[in-house]
């Protein structure tokens, strides 16, 4: 499989095709009504369907990992829709790396991100899905050793050092929860607030601090 790409890296922005999606997430809602009969329907509550249809697949996982991979993708492409549902985003396409470069990213859910427009955030819900999953099968878990989790986006990583320093406040919570899809959203939506606020709060101390530049112009 080809190396993951950090969220870190220069992002050439490719079109992630809409049927491609569509089918993906299709195919999410299908699995989770076979196997627990509870319907997806693109709620934030729903994403209690899929942990519990996740607890389902530990007493019986797919055999073969090319279906175990395509569930991953499958639920993370829900999640990520729930985001920009919430949040308003886009999906994209990252660029793949050099030795790679004859490969379309667009055709490989691996290189897919959601860009959110609420805060400059992006995160990787096809990772996550397969972090999720990763303990069904070790091939899938060494295919995605690491997921990119949620990260400011190039360009804004000044606020890297307040957003830390928040989340450091915050009350622990069991990896077992972390790491369900109801974790992770919350989690995802836990950081959207902190960023709105952190920027506001430099709004106000900017906007405070040309007040008193021009007040000491004036004098």
């Amino acid at each position: 499989m080809p190396s993951r790409p950090s969220s870190s890296s220069p992002v050439s922005i490719r079109t992630v095709p809409s049927d491609t999606l569509a089918e993906l997430r299709r195919a999410a809602c299908n699995y989770v009504q076979r196997a627990t009969g509870c319907a997806l329907d693109g709620s934030e509550e729903s994403l209690a369907f899929i942990d519990y249809y996740v607890d389902r697949l530990r007493s019986d996982p797919p055999q073969h990992i090319a279906a175990l991979r395509l569930v991953a993708y499958a639920l993370g492409v829900y999640l990520g829709d729930l985001a920009i549902a919430r949040f308003g985003g886009r999906w994209l396409a990252l660029p793949i790396p050099d030795e790679e470069s004859e490969s379309d990213p667009a055709a490989s859910p691996l290189f897919w991100r959601v860009d959110l427009d609420a805060v400059p955030l992006r995160f990787d819900p096809i990772g996550m899905a397969a972090t999720a999953l990763a303990k069904l099968n070790p091939a899938l878990a060494d295919e995605h050793a690491e997921d990119d989790g949620i990260a400011l986006r190039p360009g804004t990583r000044s606020l890297q050092a307040s957003l830390s320093e928040a989340l450091s406040r915050a009350a622990p919570v069991s990896a077992e929860y972390y790491y369900s899809f109801t974790g992770r959203f919350e989690t995802l939506s836990h950081i959207v607030d902190l960023v709105l606020d952190l920027q506001q709060q430099r709004a106000e101390s900017s906007a405070a601090l040309d007040d008193e530049n021009a007040g000491q112009v004036l004098h």
